[in-house]
């Protein structure tokens, strides 16, 4: 049973066989042209398979960065403000606030830094928040911050008798002598 290709494949094979004497190429030179043509074929067809995973490769990997570069930046905007905190609570402290919970009340989007990364206005941030909130601040405490950089811690009394040479009669007299 022929079918129509085969009749077709025929009729070629004839054609090239009529005008092989005039130049033109053989039947078989021409069917290795065709084998030849499909392993090309073949080969193009693996390379643009790889390199369509190869593309999509880089496109995940191209995601990947900027979601890391994305990271990154957060990361060095937290860690700018969290040094702009620091520096902001220790100003205050020096300023005479109360409680330096309550610089939580600051928008701190309005710090500005500089090329650097350090806060640029941050006395004029904390400045304004004074003259807002003056109950939150000190004067004394300003004072004894800006003229004194150490704590004085009271002396230990040497004379007292250690905790572990107590009996439990000294040691629950000593408790109710400390209001224990």
């Amino acid at each position: 049973m022929t079918t129509e290709a085969d009749t077709g494949s025929e009729a070629a094979k004839t054609e090239v066989k009529d005008t092989a004497g005039a130049g033109k190429y053989t039947y078989e030179q021409l069917e290795a042209f065709r084998e030849e043509a499909i392993a090309d074929n073949v080969k193009l067809r693996t390379k643009q398979a790889e390199y369509k995973t190869r593309i999509g490769d880089l496109e995940q990997q191209a995601r990947k960065a900027d979601e890391l570069e994305k990271e990154v930046t957060n990361l060095k905007t937290s860690a700018r403000v969290e040094v702009a905190q620091a520096r902001l609570e220790a100003l205050a402290v020096k300023e005479g606030i109360v409680d330096p919970d309550t610089l939580k009340l600051i928008d701190l989007f309005e710090l500005k830094f500089d090329d650097n990364g350090k806060p640029e206005n941050l006395k004029a941030l904390l400045d304004s928040f004074k003259e807002a909130k003056p109950h939150f601040f000190t004067e004394a405490a300003a004072k004894s911050a800006s003229t004194s950089s150490t704590v004085k811690m009271p002396k230990a009394d040497i004379t007292a008798p250690s905790v572990k040479d107590m009996s439990a009669a000294e040691w629950e007299a000593e408790k109710r002598k400390l209001g224990l």
